[in-house]
């Protein structure tokens, strides 16, 4: 058995990365919103955006800024909106997209 050195490079662009870190982050948010959904369903059935905030430990001054900016499509119930997780996912990705980008990406010159 002969060791050969291997040359095969796999190359990924950093808009790809980029996409690939965002997916991840929002399957990560699902999973916590999911899970926090199942710990209070005897309790509550629904959760407002400042639950998620406080499940996702998301500034919620930050997460109704980017709110208000998406602007996601809602439903009216009882006076007020109601989201889907996946669109709260979203949200909470988009707004923590800067800090986390900051972490893992060095700024380019």
């Amino acid at each position: 058995m002969t060791k050969q050195a291997n040359d095969d490079l796999i190359v990924i662009t950093r808009k790809k990365l980029i996409e690939l870190m965002n997916l991840q982050c929002r399957m990560r948010y699902m999973l916590t919103l999911l899970g926090a959904i199942c710990c209070k369903k005897k309790l509550e059935f629904m959760m407002m955006p400042q639950d998620v905030c406080d499940f996702l430990k998301i500034d919620y001054k930050t997460f109704e800024k980017t709110l208000s900016k998406v602007a996601p499509k809602c439903t009216f119930w009882q006076g007020g909106k109601v989201y889907t997780l996946e669109q709260m996912v979203n949200v909470a990705e988009i707004a923590t997209r800067p800090q986390r980008l900051k972490k893992i990406l060095p700024p380019t010159k």
